[in-house]
This record gives structure tokens, C-alpha cells and sequence, in this order.
């Protein structure tokens, strides 16, 4: 990767933002992006590239630093295996129009505030959802919009792997589920708000009425 950059490695100071996506790029490996030093870069950018889940290794070297992460539209799939991905000062990852088609394991993420998963096909693991209130006590936002939840409670709407998650997730303010089978029944939007705790203010990407806040949880 070295011969991409165009300002010189040992001159890159902070603050900076890698973004490796331009169209120019199509990256399908990132080996030796460790040439980048890791001190001098808070937010990396890999959109539109052909990153596999066996990449994601590499970004390890940016673990005391890195607190924003995009990987939209890459080669992301199934089930991504994050626990070997230590990030500790990561805030805000985009994984978003990807293939994913399980929620990830969210180990070595502890400061993790924004998750973006919109765009994928995910409709299993949703129990590591829960497991986030203590893995990433901050987390606030999470967007999980179009992908393939379908409700597993029929013939009452909603998903009993969020039902148990959602009420632990102290800290959560806005969350999406829009565009995934689970969000059609006219029920659903009362089920998914009685299910969230009293921080959430936004469900997919609208205010809570002053009449839904009633509603929510403890």
C-alpha cells in the first residue's frame, strides 16, 4: 500500500483521516498497510474497495488510535469474525451494504458508541446484541435497516433474540430496524418501542412521540 500514498509516510502527523476510497483503489488486501504508523491516524475509510473478512486482521495495528472505521460496500460476508479484532478506542464502525448475514461478536470493541449495519442480510446471531451492554457499555446508535429479520413471535409481531437484548442496552438513543420483514406488520413499531429502554428518542430515523416515550421500557 505504501505506493498509493501521496504525501510520505514519516510525514503524515495528527490529526488524519486514510481514506482508501476512491475508485481508483478495488483493494482486496491490505497487507502492509502496517506502513502506515499507527500514531497518526483516528479515522481510516475503506468504501468501495473488495476487502474480504480475512483482511480485517491487519487493521490490529491501528488498535491504540483508530476511533472511526468504514468498511461499506466491500466483500464483507456471513458470519464476521470480529473477536480476533482488537480496536480499543474505536467508536464508530460502518459496516454497511455488505453480505453479512449474522450480527458480530463486538470482543475488543469496548468504547464502540455507533454501529452501522444497514444494507446486509443478517437475520441470525441477534443474541450478541445483548451481549453489547457489556462489551461496549456505550454503545448509542445502532442501525441494522434492510436487512432479513423476520419476526419469530407470529402471530404477535417482533424477535425474541431483540426482545431480550434491547431492554439492556442502557445507553441506546436511536435504533433501526426498517426495511426488514420484521418492520411490516402496522404492530411493529409500538412491539419495537415497548421493547427499548427509556434512552431511546429515535426509532428508524424518527422522534419518538411524546405518547411512544410512555411506552418504552425501563
Amino acid at each position: 500500500l505504501p505506493h498509493l500514498l501521496t504525501t510520505e509516510v514519516g510525514k503524515l502527523k495528527y490529526p488524519h483521516f486514510v481514506s482508501f476510497g476512491h475508485a481508483n483503489f478495488k483493494l482486496v488486501s491490505l497487507a502492509g498497510i502496517d506502513y502506515i504508523p499507527a500514531s497518526v491516524v483516528r479515522e481510516m475509510g475503506f468504501a468501495d474497495n473488495e476487502l474480504g473478512n480475512e483482511e480485517l486482521a491487519h487493521l490490529s495495528h491501528f488498535a491504540e488510535k483508530l476511533k472511526r472505521l468504514s468498511l461499506t460496500r466491500n466483500r464483507l460476508s456471513g458470519d464476521l469474525g470480529l473477536s480476533s479484532l482488537t480496536l480499543s478506542r474505536l467508536d464508530t464502525l460502518d459496516l454497511s451494504h455488505n453480505t453479512l448475514t449474522a450480527f458480530p461478536g463486538l470482543q475488543g470493541l469496548p468504547l464502540l458508541e455507533k454501529l452501522l449495519l444497514g444494507h446486509n442480510r443478517i437475520s441470525s446471531n441477534l443474541d450478541r446484541l445483548g451481549q453489547a451492554a457489556l462489551l461496549c457499555p456505550k454503545l448509542c446508535d445502532v442501525d441494522l435497516s434492510f436487512n432479513e429479520i423476520s419476526p419469530t413471535n407470529s402471530p404477535v409481531p417482533g424477535d425474541a433474540a431483540l426482545e431480550a437484548a434491547l431492554p439492556g442496552l442502557k445507553r441506546l438513543t436511536a435504533l433501526s430496524l426498517a426495511g426488514n420483514p420484521l418492520a411490516s406488520p402496522p404492530e411493529y413499531r409500538a412491539w419495537a418501542v415497548s421493547n427499548c429502554s427509556k434512552a431511546v428518542v429515535t426509532l428508524d430515523g424518527e422522534s419518538l412521540t411524546k405518547a411512544e416515550k410512555g411506552t418504552r421500557g425501563t
